[in-house]
């Protein structure tokens, strides 16, 4: 079967890509985030995916399965209204989900998924938190955007101790962005 970006075809759509946006949240590692790992390990998931045109990016498609296996720990969760520190395993992803929101929905892509938290948490820019979650009977609350340029877009994910960043590249169309009140 033929790729449906050829070598030849990357190399060429390389040299004009350029970062279209970046976003970054920091944290402070502790019990309701896994100390951290619950972020950083879906980070590096991520990191390096491919959208190609048309294509749509879903968050649990891209991170797999949360599994103590992978590295995930307890964490904060917020159950039936109420924050609970360390109410499931992988608590605390949604800092990972929001971030590549805010990246994705800086570089102009068509959000088709993204659902706020069930109250503000002070971290986030003020309606612009995206979280994501399992339930324990198996409904799905995801991230999920379009790429709808006429090129591939490459997602980095990058992490320290106390950050979570992404940035998307692209071909720039002359697309912009403005947020207002």
């Amino acid at each position: 079967v033929a790729p449906m970006l050829s070598s030849q075809d990357a190399r060429r759509l390389a040299r004009r890509m350029v970062r279209l946006s970046t976003w970054t949240t920091r944290f402070e590692p502790s019990e309701r985030n896994g100390f951290g790992a619950n972020i950083r390990i879906p980070a590096g998931a991520i990191n390096g995916t491919v959208v190609l045109p048309g294509e749509t990016f879903d968050f649990w498609d891209a991170v797999g399965s949360v599994t103590r296996a992978k590295g995930y720990r307890s964490g904060g969760a917020i159950i039936n209204g109420r924050t609970q520190p360390t109410g499931a395993l992988g608590g605390g992803i949604c800092s990972t989900s929001t971030t590549l929101f805010n990246a994705a929905a800086r570089a102009g892509l068509d959000i088709v998924s993204r659902r706020p938290h069930f109250y503000y948490i002070d971290r986030y820019p003020v309606g612009l938190d995206a979280t994501v979650f399992i339930s324990s009977s198996g409904s799905k609350v995801t991230l999920a955007f379009t790429n709808d340029t006429e090129a591939p877009i490459l997602i980095r994910g990058s992490s320290t101790r106390t950050s979570v960043r992404f940035e998307v590249y692209g071909v720039p169309d002359g697309r912009t962005v403005r947020f207002s009140r």
